[in-house]
């Protein structure tokens, strides 16, 4: 099963890479969002971001780091830019992805400090302590063999080495928990219908529901496949230092089709609905009405 949806999933980002249709954006990629709602919760500032946290807290200078999943914007990349790190590799199974970093590294001439190579990272090994760090950033929750990759991990980096991941670990498949689909129904009810218009159909979307786990697999084979499994087997195979959970819960579902409905910095409107939201999903966590779907760690 493992090969079967590494190469379905090499096929889907191709596909992705590839497209100059327009994407949806997703919550992730709305910079107000970012530095509203998710810097905070991670960093506890609106002008510092998980990796640059990260960088100041977590990471010493390393010879070697790597990152597994790089996709097209890792942060290898910014590993070497800042001095983080001396030289860097970058794994992901896209084979456009790889292109698209390989490129990138030369044209700012980090092309001898950084490495690409497109592979599936559960097959792949290294000498034991071969890195100082390693960063996944997205890319666990499309990983069937967590237990074969965290295990080699464990014995690729040094023993003091952080291993930094910043993932989604909510529900696999998307299949959100009663609570979730029942808040995040309310939540979407509450929204001016001019907030709702999906970004495809531009129909209005009247409801918020589980994702069909038949539609989950046909979209994206390794979408969420055990996100549920994370965090216990970081527990299992390594110490973990510090946990930076950022929600998720419903805010990640409920603006995948509807972000580009907002704009906070032309629209104060549009910010004041985001920031409504923001409080809504910060009250029900805190409340201990839903948990935290997404997450920045530090293991050794």
């Amino acid at each position: 099963m493992r090969g079967v949806v590494a190469s379905d999933a090499a096929t889907y980002w191709d596909g992705r890479y590839r497209s100059e249709a327009p994407c949806i954006r997703d919550w992730l990629e709305i910079p107000y969002v970012r530095q509203h709602y998710i810097d905070p919760a991670i960093t506890g500032s609106e002008t510092v971001d998980w990796f640059t946290f990260a960088c100041e807290r977590w990471l010493r200078p390393a010879d070697r780091l790597l990152e597994l999943g790089c996709g097209a914007n890792g942060v290898a990349f910014d590993a070497v830019r800042l001095g983080v790190a001396n030289h860097a590799l970058g794994i992901d199974v896209s084979r456009e992805a790889i292109d698209v970093s390989q490129e990138r590294a030369k044209t700012y001439g980090f092309g001898d400090r950084l490495e690409y190579l497109c592979a599936d990272a559960t097959e792949l090994d290294f000498a034991s302590d071969a890195f100082d760090a390693v960063i996944v950033t997205m890319a666990l929750h499309h990983m069937v063999e967590l237990e074969r990759l965290l295990g080699r991990v464990r014995r690729w980096k040094r023993v003091h080495g952080a291993f930094v991941i910043n993932e989604y670990v909510g529900p696999d498949r998307f299949q959100w928990t009663d609570a979730a689909v029942r808040e995040g129904q309310r939540i979407l009810e509450s929204l001016d219908e001019r907030y709702r218009r999906h970004g495809v159909t531009g129909e209005v979307i009247r409801t918020f529901t589980r994702p069909q786990y038949s539609e989950m697999v046909i979209g994206d084979p390794s979408e969420a496949i055990r996100s549920s499994a994370i965090v216990p087997l970081l527990e299992t195979y390594f110490d973990i230092i510090e946990r930076r959970p950022y929600g998720g819960t419903i805010l990640h579902w409920l603006l995948a089709d509807i972000a580009h409905n907002f704009e906070p910095e032309r629209r104060p409107e549009d910010a004041a609905a985001l920031d409504r939201l923001f409080e809504e999903e910060r009250r029900l966590l805190r409340e201990g009405v839903i948990e935290d779907n997404f997450t920045v760690i530090l293991a050794r």
